[in-house]
């Protein structure tokens, strides 16, 4: 779908659009090489499309910065006719325990995505992209003016992305096992849901659904002998709407991205994309 031209008017969702956003301290940061599969973004290029679903055993950290050392943004360069970005995330750790020297040991040549939290509106910006993850840069200060490590994450490779606009779900534990076809998504078992190895062909149906208008749900296949298969049509909870009518078949590591409709009456889960 082409871009339409917008106006851009003063962003009336807050009196002060321009002032400092608080930025949430606890900053959660994952490996790029445990990303199973990318959310896509829409037709402007910038508002995801998915969730980003981690391989199996593969969690999100948590790293303490200092709310209002945080720096996050992009730069703009190139010749006239090849402008890209380069994302920057930046922040400082107080102190010099042996838990951060660990972490930027370990963490130094390592592929990072960043979720930036803010705390006026809990949206989020993900800075890193699958093909130009951040790379850590450190300094460290102990002197009369403090003691503390500067974390500085840079693209070593310019993108010609923004950093992204996501509206899905942090992994920061197990996602659901489901043991069959029938699946009950709900907020208690989460938006990720792990489906099983079939040695007998079975249909996945939404057995029961109470997730929210607008949140998007991700299937991750199997596999197996037989593995399961998403079709269209009304399911026992919800009506599910796939592109072109193409049945999803839960192969191995294979990914389904479902929006949840609610027109009052009636659920749906629409694909907005798969892997």
């Amino acid at each position: 779908m082409t871009y339409i031209k917008l106006s851009v008017g003063r962003n009336t969702g807050n009196a002060s659009p321009g002032a400092y956003k608080a930025k949430k301290p606890n900053v959660a940061i994952v490996d790029a090489d445990d990303v199973l599969a990318y959310p896509g973004r829409d037709s402007k290029g910038v508002k995801t499309t998915g969730n980003y679903v981690l391989k199996p055993n593969a969690n999100m950290i948590r790293i303490y910065m200092t709310p209002e050392t945080i720096d996050a943004g992009f730069e703009v360069d190139g010749p006239e006719d090849g402008k890209v970005f380069t994302q920057t995330f930046k922040g400082e750790h107080p102190g010099e325990s042996l838990d951060i020297k660990e972490f930027i040991q370990n963490w130094l040549g390592r592929p990072a995505l960043i979720f930036e939290e803010n705390c006026r509106d809990n949206s989020m910006n993900v800075y890193g992209t699958q093909c130009s993850p951040l790379k850590l840069s450190p300094t460290f200060q102990s002197n009369k003016e403090g003691t503390k490590h500067m974390l500085s994450f840079e693209q070593p490779n310019p993108v010609e992305y923004l950093p992204a606009y996501y509206t899905g779900v942090l992994t920061e534990g197990a996602y659901f096992q489901a043991t069959d076809g029938d699946l009950a998504v709900l907020e208690a078992n989460g938006n990720i849901y792990q489906l099983p190895s079939f040695a007998v062909t079975d249909a996945v149906d939404i057995a029961s659904i109470d997730l929210e208008h607008g949140q998007v749900v991700s299937l991750i296949g199997g596999g197996g002998v037989a593995p399961a298969t998403l079709s269209t049509g009304a399911g026992t909870a919800a009506t599910v709407l796939l592109t072109a009518g193409t049945d999803w078949v839960a192969l191995q590591d294979a990914v389904i991205n479902l929006s949840v409709f609610n027109d009052g009456a009636a659920t749906y889960l629409i694909e907005v994309s798969r892997k």
